[in-house]
C-alpha cells in the first residue's frame, strides 16, 4: 500500500503546527545533553548515529539543526525538492538577521519567519546561518544527474520560479550537476553517485517524499520496508560521516500519505542500530515485509493477522495500528478500521488526517461503504465542526465519482468558507461532472472573485470556460468580460480568435455595446 495515500489532500483541521511549540521545547532540552554531534561523525548505515531526529516538516528540520547547534561541512539533502530559495532584496535584511539568531541557537525567530519559508528557503537559511558550507541535493533518480542538467534547470526556473541568473553557473561535472543557487554552493546527484570529499562531515536530511517519487523514475520500484532498508544500505556504502540526521516525515504538507509515516521510525531505528541493518534482520522487520507482500497480493486477512501479532508485541507503535486499519479497510471492515485509526491517533495526533485519507483510498478502490463507515464514526464526528464534516464528505464523494453528492456537500462547506480558493477548485469540477451549468458557473465566478490574480497566473482557462457558460445563459456582457481577459493573456491563441468573432457578432446584433 506504500504511497497509495500520498495524492489525497486533506484540509487538516487538527494541524500539527499546534504542537510545534511543545516540540521545540523538547528539542532544546535534548540538545543541551546531546552527545551525538561529535567532531568526526559516524558513517551513516554502518556505524551507529546517536542523534537521529524525526521532524514534521522543513521548518521543523531547520529548527532541529539550530537547536542542536549542528555544524558540518555538507548538508546531504535527500529529497524530491530542493527546499532552497532566492530571497528578494527586500527580504534579505530580515533573513540575514534570522540566520544570525539561528546560528546562536535562537529558534524563536522561526515563529516569525516560518510562514515565509514554508514553500522553500530552509536549506538556504541553514547555509546562511553557518551550519554547513555547501549542499548536496540527492534526487530520486537512477540516471546520473549530469545527464539531466536541463531537466533540473527547467525545474528550478519554471516550476520553482527561480530567476535564470540565480543558477547561471550550473554545469556538468561527470555524474554531477554543480553550481550554486543564489550563492549557495550546490551539487546535484543521485544516491548511487553520492561521494563526499575525504574527511568531510555531514548533516543528513532525509525527506520521506523522496521515496514515493522514486517510483515515478523507476516503475519497477516497490516502496516498502525492504526498499527503505535497501536505501539505507546503499547510503552506508556511500561512506557519509554524519554528525546529525533528521528524518522529515513530510505528512503535514500532504506530500506523503499517512501510510508512509511509519518509515520515519524504521529509518531512525536502522541508523541508530546498523547491526540490525547489516546483520540478521529483526523479526519485526521481516514480519512487516511479509505483511506488505500480503497487501500487494490482496491477501488482506493474512496482512491483518500479521499486524495483529506485531501489535500484541509492540502496543505503542501507531504505524502498526494504521497498517492494520488498511488491511481491515480493504476487507470492508469499516468499524474495525476506524477503531484501529483511532488507536494510531491516540498515540500520534498526526494520524488524524489518516481517517480521511484512508476513507478516500477505500472509496476509490470500490470499498465505498467502508469509507463512509469511517467518516460516520460518531467519535470522529464529535471532533469535527459541521463545515469540516461537509468538506470531508464532499471530497470523499468526488473521489468515488459521485459528483452530484460531492457538489452538495462541498457547496455546504463553502458557505462557511467563502474565501477558500481550494474548495471552489473542486466544487466547479463536481458541478461540471454533475451537469449543473449554473453551479459550475457560480463556482468559477467565485474563483475569480476570491483571487483574480491567481486565476490569471495559474488558471487563465477559467476565463474561457466561464465566458462560454455566460454565453450559454445569454449573459453576453459577462461573457465578453471573461473572453477579453483570456484574449489579453493569449492574444494569438486560436480560441482568442473565436472569441473575438463572437464579440463582434454580439455587437452587430446589439447584444452588447462598446
Amino acid at each position: 500500500m506504500a504511497a497509495s495515500l500520498s495524492k489525497f489532500h486533506v484540509s487538516g483541521t487538527h494541524s500539527g503546527r499546534r504542537i510545534f511549540a511543545c516540540a521545540a521545547v523538547v528539542l532544546i532540552a535534548t540538545a543541551l545533553c546531546c552527545a551525538g554531534c561529535g567532531k568526526g561523525g559516524s558513517v551513516a548505515g554502518r556505524k551507529s548515529i546517536k542523534t537521529v531526529v524525526k521532524v514534521e516538516n522543513d521548518i521543523d528540520a531547520l529548527r532541529t539543526w539550530a537547536a542542536y547547534g549542528a555544524r558540518a561541512d555538507v548538508l546531504v539533502h535527500i529529497d524530491f525538492s530542493d527546499d532552497m530559495a532566492v530571497f528578494a532584496a527586500a527580504q534579505m535584511g530580515e533573513m540575514e538577521d534570522a540566520a544570525r539568531l539561528l546560528g546562536r541557537r535562537d529558534i524563536s525567530v522561526l515563529e516569525r519567519i516560518g510562514p515565509r519559508i514554508e514553500t522553500g528557503g530552509t536549506v538556504s537559511l541553514g547555509y546562511m546561518a553557518g551550519m554547513y558550507k555547501r549542499v548536496v541535493w540527492v534526487v530520486p533518480s537512477t540516471r546520473p544527474a549530469g545527464e539531466q542538467i536541463e531537466i533540473y534547470k527547467n525545474y528550478l526556473v519554471v516550476r520553482r520560479k527561480f530567476p535564470a541568473a540565480s543558477i547561471a553557473d550550473f554545469k556538468v561535472e561527470g555524474a554531477y550537476v554543480t553550481g550554486s543557487v543564489a550563492g549557495v554552493p550546490l551539487t546535484i546527484t543521485n544516491l548511487a553517485d553520492l561521494a563526499l570529499k575525504e574527511n568531510e562531515t555531514a548533516i543528513i536530511d532525509i525527506d520521506l517524499h523522496y521515496f514515493p517519487m522514486a517510483k515515478g523514475e523507476n516503475p519497477a520500484y516497490r516502496l516498502g520496508t525492504g526498499a527503505i532498508l535497501d536505501f539505507l544500505r546503499e547510503l552506508g556504502a556511500r561512506n557519509v560521516r554524519a554528525k546529525l540526521v533528521t528524518v522529515n516525515l513530510s505528512t503535514q504538507n500532504k506530500a506523503v500519505g499517512m501510510d508512509l509515516r511509519y518509515f520515519g521510525d524504521l529509518i531512525r531505528e536502522a541508523l541508530m542500530k546498523p547491526d540490525d541493518l547489516n546483520g540478521p534482520m529483526p523479526e519485526k522487520w521481516r514480519s512487516m515485509m511479509q505483511a506488505e507482500d500480503s497487501l500487494v497480493a490482496k491477501r488482506y486477512a493474512s496482512a491483518e493477522a500479521i499486524y495483529g501479532e506485531l501489535i500484541a508485541k509492540e502496543k505503542t507503535d501507531p504505524g502498526l495500528y494504521f497498517s492494520l486499519a488498511i488491511a481491515q479497510g480493504f476487507q470492508g471492515k469499516g468499524a474495525e478500521c476506524s477503531e484501529a485509526i483511532f488507536k494510531a491517533y491516540r498515540l500520534d495526533r498526526e494520524y488524524f488526517n489518516g481517517f480521511f485519507q484512508l476513507a478516500r483510498v477505500l472509496g476509490g478502490a470500490g470499498k465505498v461503504d467502508a469509507g463512509l463507515e469511517i467518516l460516520d464514526t460518531p467519535d470522529l464526528q464529535k471532533m469535527l465542526p459541521k463545515d469540516e464534516q461537509d468538506y470531508q464528505r464532499g471530497m470523499f464523494f468526488y473521489t468515488v465519482h459521485r459528483p452530484a453528492d460531492a457538489a452538495k456537500y462541498l457547496a455546504r462547506a463553502a458557505v462557511s468558507r467563502p474565501k477558500n480558493f481550494g474548495i471552489y477548485t473542486v466544487l466547479f469540477r463536481a458541478q461540471r461532472e454533475a451537469g449543473n451549468d449554473t453551479g459550475e458557473m457560480l463556482a468559477l465566478d467565485r474563483l475569480v472573485q476570491i483571487d483574480d490574480g491567481r486565476v490569471r497566473r495559474e488558471m487563465p482557462w477559467v476565463y474561457a470556460d466561464l465566458g462560454q457558460l455566460y454565453e450559454k445563459e445569454k449573459f453576453y456582457v459577462n461573457a465578453r468580460e471573461n473572453f477579453e481577459k483570456y484574449m489579453a493573456i493569449y492574444p494569438d491563441d486560436s480560441l482568442s480568435g473565436v472569441f473575438k468573432k463572437k464579440i463582434a457578432a454580439w455587437k452587430a446584433k446589439k447584444y452588447i455595446t462598446d
